[in-house]
């Protein structure tokens, strides 16, 4: 098993999400009927935007993933990606990385050909049902590990990277087919953003002009 994948099995939970409580899945009936992207995704979450245009990246250079992989995998070291897996996934992820036999440089090059099969897989075949994203809420939603405070109400949590990939496919909208939602007594969501400010120029597209 890869990499990303040992680590997304070991649960639905991102750790730190969740003040207390073990969480539960959100009632069929209190279930929106669809997600706008936009209200997910903006302002904490600027790292998602970062994956997407990783995926659109990919989408523009295929054929040199097909015929010499690691030439896109050096590329995307000098994609804002390699600065989101820096400054995003190696801050969130250091208790587990550091039990992880594998270097970082052998993480993010897994990043990257996992990314590569996911974008081929949903052009391919279609966004697979039977594994939803999985937003998140809270009965009780705090402020950001920032202290920003947004009004919203559910939160990136499980699928980020597969939520980025349809970005990158031009989707504006999670239909209900798409997601499962979790819910916890408690719920303090990341500001991502905020890690990212320092070290990129945070430019969002159009789809954050939605909450204006």
């Amino acid at each position: 098993m890869k990499w990303l994948q040992k680590h997304r099995a070991r649960s639905m939970v991102v750790p730190g999400l969740e003040k207390h409580g073990a969480g539960s899945w959100l009632p069929e009936a209190e279930m929106p009927a669809a997600l706008p992207i936009a209200q997910l995704v903006y302002p904490l979450r600027y790292d998602i935007v970062v994956r997407m245009r990783l995926f659109e990246a990919y989408a523009a250079e295929r054929e040199r993933y097909r015929t010499d992989p690691a030439a896109f995998v050096e590329l995307a070291c000098d994609h804002d990606y390699h600065i989101w897996f820096e400054r995003v996934m190696m801050v969130r992820r250091a208790d587990y990385i550091a039990h992880h036999h594998l270097t970082p440089d052998d993480i993010f090059t897994d990043c990257v050909h996992q990314a590569a099969e996911l974008y081929e897989s949903i052009v391919g075949s279609g966004f697979d049902a039977k594994r939803p994203i999985v937003p998140f809420t809270g009965r009780e939603i705090l402020p950001a590990d920032s202290g920003a405070v947004s009004a919203e109400q559910y939160f990136p949590g499980d699928g980020c990277h597969r939520l980025a990939c349809l970005m990158s496919l031009g989707h504006t909208t999670l239909p209900a087919t798409f997601f499962r939602i979790k819910r916890f007594d408690r719920l303090q969501p990341f500001d991502n953003t905020r890690l990212l400010r320092e070290h990129l120029d945070i430019n969002w597209p159009d789809f954050a002009k939605w909450n204006s």
